[in-house]
C-alpha cells in the first residue's frame, strides 16, 4: 500500500481517487475553493493539477467509464 501526499500542492483537499492501469493516481477534490483534479505517477511523482474555477461542487467520487474517460459525481454547494 501507498500513502500519497501532496507537499506541492498545500491547499489540495482529496473527495475521491482511484488507481489507475499504469499505477498512477487521479483523484478529484478542491483546490482553493475550485473543482480540482490531481495526478500522479506510480512513484507518487505529481504530472498535473487541473482547476475548474468558479464550480462550487464537493466532488464526491471519480470512476472510470467504459471508453476510458471519467466521470465525476457530488454535489452543489
Amino acid at each position: 500500500m501507498k500513502t500519497y501526499f501532496l507537499y506541492d500542492y498545500g491547499e489540495y483537499l482529496s473527495g475521491s481517487f482511484l488507481v489507475n492501469e499504469d499505477g498512477g493516481v487521479l483523484s478529484t477534490g478542491s483546490y482553493l475553493g475550485s473543482l480540482a483534479f490531481f495526478k500522479t505517477n506510480s512513484d507518487g511523482d505529481s504530472l498535473w493539477l487541473k482547476t475548474y474555477e468558479e464550480i462550487d461542487v464537493n466532488a464526491s467520487k471519480i470512476s472510470k467509464t467504459i471508453d476510458g474517460g471519467y466521470i465525476v459525481t457530488g454535489n452543489r454547494l
